[in-house]
């Protein structure tokens, strides 16, 4: 599929609200921040993450896993959200959290859900990058929150709201999620201030220790294009209990 200039939006659910009874167990992962692999990509828990998304799926209640966010850094990977989507499932990283996580999906009273952080935002908007997400992991629901209703074992009522750290941050957050030219200025940090910067460092690298084909293409790339190295950009997921109401 070729994307054109001006990209249709169709808005993901502001929110979704699910429940699980007591016999359930939730799973919650944010910031894995896959970015394609290469030489800066710095998730090194894919067999981590895997065993958690398969030992969910053992358990014998209602299992739940939500992905809270900037699981995939579309800012990262570059180009429009559907190239940056693609770029990021043909690495191996992305493919092995996939097959985990459809195969959850599979799973009997199993539910997976994907909220929108602000590296992956274009999945609030963009119909085509949410479809290929959600095909290649099952993903059941994309919101921009979820709400869980969770019956505790003493017949309790406990309420869940789970959503990324962004929304809680003035300069990360969007003022219109559904907005493809909401960029906060934590983006223009990521794909500007950082790249250039990242830019400096990989030539300086490659200078000391002497240079390689993806330091190279990564210095001479067009500012904004480069991708994450260095200690993880400031985002964060949260989620939270309390009783009756929702907790952040």
């Amino acid at each position: 599929m070729t994307e054109t200039a001006t990209p249709e939006v169709i808005p993901c659910p502001e929110e979704v609200s699910l429940e699980l009874g007591s016999d359930g167990q939730i799973v919650f992962v944010s910031d894995v921040h896959l970015t394609g692999g290469g030489p800066v990509a710095d998730f090194d828990a894919t067999t981590e993450l895997v065993e958690l998304l398969t030992e969910l799926g053992r358990h014998e209640g209602g299992k739940l896993l939500l992905f809270g966010g900037d699981i995939f850094d579309l800012l990262q990977a570059g180009g429009t959200p559907v190239e940056a989507v693609d770029r990021v499932l043909a690495a191996q990283d992305a493919q092995a959290v996939a097959a985990a996580s459809a195969a959850l999906a599979a799973v009997p009273d199993a539910t997976v859900v994907y909220v929108v952080g602000n590296h992956d935002s274009a999945l609030a908007w963009h119909p085509e990058a949410r479809r290929r997400v959600g095909e290649a992991f099952g993903i059941d629901h994309f919101a921009l929150r979820a709400r869980v209703a969770v019956q505790t074992l003493d017949g309790r009522t406990v309420t869940v709201l789970a959503e990324h750290g962004h929304a809680l941050d003035v300069y990360n957050r969007h003022s219109d999620p559904y907005d493809p030219l909401d960029t906060p200025a934590g983006d223009h940090v990521v794909q500007e201030a950082l790249a250039a910067f990242l830019g400096r460092s990989l030539r300086d690298a490659a200078s000391v220790y002497g240079g390689t084909p993806e330091c190279d293409e990564v210095d001479q790339a067009p500012l904004g294009s480069q991708r994450r190295a260095g200690p993880p950009t400031a985002s964060a997921g949260s989620a939270g209990a309390a009783p009756d109401e929702p907790a952040r």
